[in-house]
């Protein structure tokens, strides 16, 4: 059967409840939860994009900070 994947509400609140669990999460944590959830038909380039796609996406919305580097992120929750 083939994974058509889920929307991006699920995504996004998937990542948030794992930072809500453990505090905090590398950008390879991240990938390690999301990948397998995306559909089987995207390469590891539409993976990484999608996944880019969502943190961008939390962090505009002021949800999540990145509190390491580019090259070795480290993603939180945002305190508001």
């Amino acid at each position: 059967m083939e994974n058509k994947g889920l929307d991006n509400t699920f995504y996004k609140d998937y990542i948030v409840d794992y930072l809500k669990q453990f505090k905090q999460a590398s950008r390879q944590e991240i990938n390690n939860l999301i990948y397998p959830k995306l559909p089987m038909s995207y390469t590891e380039s539409d993976k990484n994009k999608r996944t880019t796609y969502l943190l961008t996406y939390l962090r505009r919305k002021g949800k999540i900070i990145n509190i390491g580097s580019d090259t070795k992120s480290i993603w939180i929750l945002r305190n508001n």
